[in-house]
């Protein structure tokens, strides 16, 4: 397959326009920010919250609590979004998947537990024994959400969120079952957003990854731009473009020539967890993906684990620098700027919310 694009002839410019702090006195310090409707969203990590600021940093509203009522969760979001339909999607780390009616109701529409909805309603004990024994890639019950990612996104009216399996006979981590694992596993699952049913897993890992065992840089990363879906890995350079049939039909990407990307192999679970954060550290890796307004961007780890920033447009890498704040990411599109964020000051207890422009 042809690679497109290239290097830009002329770099584009980040313009700085404005710095919002925002007290965060009502959240735990740790959580992740996104624009949700047009407003800037935070959703806490440990408590069951999210909260809704306006673009100027004024706080608007916050809701959802702890419970299993109709505006209750049971544990804090892994990910929360606006759906086309202008309801809202919400999942979490017990595997649940919810859809929220509008704002400002946000009561639950729809919700399943993902590891109970793959399995049969009868037999279910002899369905599970027969997987252990014979895993299928194909089968749905093989996997879950992959929680080391919170790239869920609503695409061709499915939401779409990266996945993982560790099935004792198939995995990524043992020398017995790696190459088998890393030519068959899929690493999207597709679910309808009307009532939540799985439609279809796709995705499988590219070549790289057949030819040496490094599970501690297998992660998938994805964005779209409503078009076209845009698939990456932690050990690739390249970024892949699926349709709306979730056919591949090109990539693009530029190395980052300071990430090394020789990693050393491991041949267990245990040796793999054990080297994880010393390897991710020392080599570097290729990190989350994102498409807001007319660019695609790309962040990268540096050996010593300094963060770096890649902006495609189309096709062309357009910008590629290291991070003065290293804690940037970039969160969304509210026209004529984008938006960034930096981890909360722990001594001011605040966030700071980046506006800037970007000038061809």
């Amino acid at each position: 397959m042809e690679k497109l694009g290239g290097v830009a002839n002329e770099e584009c410019n980040i313009i700085y326009v404005d710095t919002l702090k925002i007290n965060s006195s009502e959240t735990s310090l740790k959580g992740y920010w996104s624009i949700v409707d047009n407003k800037l969203c935070f959703a806490d990590e440990y408590i069951v919250k999210v909260i809704m600021y306006d673009t100027l940093g004024n706080k608007l509203s916050s809701f959802f609590s702890r419970g299993r009522g109709p505006r209750e969760f049971l544990s804090p979001p892994l990910s929360f979004f606006q759906l086309e339909n202008g309801n809202y999607f919400y999942s979490d780390r017990n595997q649940f998947l919810s859809i929220v009616s509008t704002y400002p109701e946000f009561e639950k529409l729809t919700e399943i537990n993902l590891l109970r909805a793959v399995l049969p309603l009868r037999n279910t004990e002899n369905y599970i024994n027969n997987l252990l024994k014979n895993p299928d890639p194909e089968d749905y019950a093989m996997y879950e959400i992959c929680l080391q990612s919170r790239d869920f996104m609503e695409y061709q009216g499915s939401v779409l969120f990266p996945v993982s399996t560790d099935h004792i006979k198939y995995n990524g981590y043992e020398r017995d079952f790696s190459r088998n694992f890393y030519r068959g596993a899929y690493n999207i699952m597709s679910i309808d957003t009307s009532n939540l049913c799985i439609n279809r897993l796709f995705c499988r890992y590219p070549n790289v990854y057949e030819s040496k065992n490094i599970p501690n840089f297998k992660n998938c990363h994805l964005a779209t731009d409503g078009k076209f879906l845009y698939v990456a890995f932690e050990a690739s350079p390249n970024i892949y473009i699926y349709d709306e049939n979730y056919k591949m039909i090109g990539y693009f990407g530029e190395i980052v020539r300071s990430i090394n990307t020789e990693y050393p192999e491991t041949f267990t679970y245990e040796q793999s967890r054990k080297l994880y954060k010393t390897h991710r550290k020392e080599y570097g890796y290729y990190s989350y993906i994102s498409h807001y307004g007319e660019f695609l961007f790309r962040e990268y780890i540096v050996p010593g684990g300094m963060k770096g920033m890649q902006i495609y447009d189309g096709h062309n890498l357009v910008c590629s620098q290291l991070l003065k704040d290293s804690d940037f990411t970039v969160i969304g599109y509210i026209y004529p700027y984008y938006y960034a964020v930096m981890d909360c000051n722990l001594d001011n207890e605040e966030y700071s919310i980046v506006k800037f422009l970007i000038e061809k």
